[in-house]
């Protein structure tokens, strides 16, 4: 499920073309760690789905979560 749930946060932010780097600014997170996980090589945290979910409150969590 995390290798979605990654696809589609960068999904987002390609389409709003906001680079990892300042996203995980944006969320307070280190940006290796963020990388890591939106690239799939470690598991998504709860951290950053919480951060990218108030990051982007217009996107849906069940969308985020479920499809």
């Amino acid at each position: 499920m995390e290798n979605i749930v990654a696809q589609r946060i960068k999904s987002i932010l390609d389409a709003r073309q906001i680079s990892i780097t300042s996203f995980a600014k944006m969320i307070g997170m280190l940006q290796v760690t963020c990388n890591r996980q939106i690239r799939g090589d470690q598991a998504v945290s709860l951290g950053l789905i919480e951060g990218f979910l108030s990051t982007f409150p217009d996107i849906s969590a069940e969308w985020l979560l479920r499809g």
